[in-house]
């Protein structure tokens, strides 16, 4: 908003056609007010100019997560759409005085500000997701069989003492190595250091057939905040469990 020329001119992240925009690394943004192209990476505004739908965006997204590009020529799948969104945001804790909201630019106010919003932990040395789903078929004492569904979540089994608990898949603990035999689309990277997984189609067809479902049914996120005068020198670790829905 330009408030020294008393207008409203709303400044958001363009969608411009290149794959995944306006969500995209790099993506760039409108220069109404601000003359600075900024990019979503750099965390200066957090609209972005896409609808509900995609009918006004380059990008867009059927019912099964089949990511398209819209082009003149019509509507084309999006070859590797998840690694355009694999990337981090600019931040800064501690926005410098004086805040002027008239200064155009990163040492703006607005800008300074804007890039607070980002951080969302504080103090985190640890942060790890994993998820839980159906995606083998297991005998009652854990063994896996085929990688087809069979209603049950998939889970470990103790021989000893007879009691199985949820089996959680993340880095260094993939399907894959699960059930070495079955192939599983959407585990995308799988790697020691890196194991990347990303629920969407390449095609309609391959979200209606085998594709890269099942999908998850519970993800689990555990991180360590650590205390910056030194009470706790092991920090303190926080676990959630989400529940999803829709996992086929």
């Amino acid at each position: 908003t330009d408030l020294a020329a008393g207008t409203t001119l709303q400044d958001f992240i363009l969608a411009n056609g290149t794959p995944m925009s306006p969500l995209a690394t790099g993506s760039a943004a409108s220069v109404k007010w601000d003359t600075n192209a900024y990019t979503i990476n750099q965390s200066r505004y957090d609209v972005a100019g896409m609808d509900n739908n995609g009918l006004g965006a380059p990008l867009t997204a059927d019912g099964f997560g089949y990511f398209r590009q819209r082009t003149d020529s019509g509507l084309t799948p999006i070859a590797n759409w998840w690694t355009y969104l694999i990337y981090s945001f600019q931040a800064d804790p501690y926005p410098v005085k004086p805040l002027d909201p008239l200064t155009p630019g990163l040492n703006g106010g607005s800008a300074r500000m804007a890039r607070t919003a980002p951080i969302f932990l504080p103090n985190c040395s640890d942060f790890t997701v994993e998820f839980a789903g159906d995606f083998v078929t297991q005998s009652a004492t854990g063994v896996v069989s085929a990688a087809i569904p069979d209603g049950t979540i998939d889970f470990d089994y103790d021989a000893t003492t007879k009691i199985s608990s949820t089996h959680w898949f993340g880095l260094g603990k993939s399907v894959t190595q699960f059930f070495p035999s079955g192939t599983y689309s959407f585990e995308r990277t799988d790697t020691a250091t890196n194991y990347t997984c990303a629920w969407g189609g390449e095609s309609a067809v391959a979200m209606l057939g085998v594709g890269v479902g099942p999908r998850p049914t519970m993800l689990r996120i555990t991180c360590t905040l650590q205390d910056s005068n030194g009470r706790l020198p092991d920090g303190q670790t926080f676990e959630y469990i989400i529940y999803l829905k829709d996992s086929y």
